[in-house]
């Protein structure tokens, strides 16, 4: 086999340096992206216990993990809910609804699907 069939000459030069690794260069930037510390999750968290919570979230079965998600996604929902209770007290389940979808969705679809322009209504 030629000496050109088997990869890029090897040269001098920071990109001409990483071509000629080819294939290995990609596999070197993997690694190396894979090595470096990531910065916090939270500033407020203690680094030993931001460790334990990312090594049981590793840990976790995939079906639990979707329990949590469904979960958040509720408590989220109810959250919105509220707000727009307090701010709109006199509001019917219907209205609710509607508001609701219109911070969700896009306007035209809110329209569309309730008869509802938030940018006139409110959301």
């Amino acid at each position: 086999m030629a000496r050109s069939q088997l990869g890029p000459q090897l040269s001098t030069g920071t990109a001409a340096t990483a071509r000629s690794l080819w294939p290995f260069h990609s596999l070197a930037m993997r690694v190396s992206w894979y090595t470096h510390a990531m910065p916090p999750l939270s500033p407020d968290t203690a680094p030993d216990a931001e460790r334990c919570l990312i090594r049981l979230a590793r840990e976790m079965p995939p079906g639990r993990k979707l329990d949590i998600a469904v979960a958040m996604s509720r408590t989220l929902r109810q959250l919105a809910e509220a707000g727009v209770r307090s701010r709109y007290p006199d509001a019917t389940e219907d209205e609710i609804r509607k508001r609701l979808a219109a911070r969700w969705l896009p306007r035209e679809i809110v329209i569309a699907a309730y008869g509802w322009d938030p940018e006139r209504e409110g959301y």
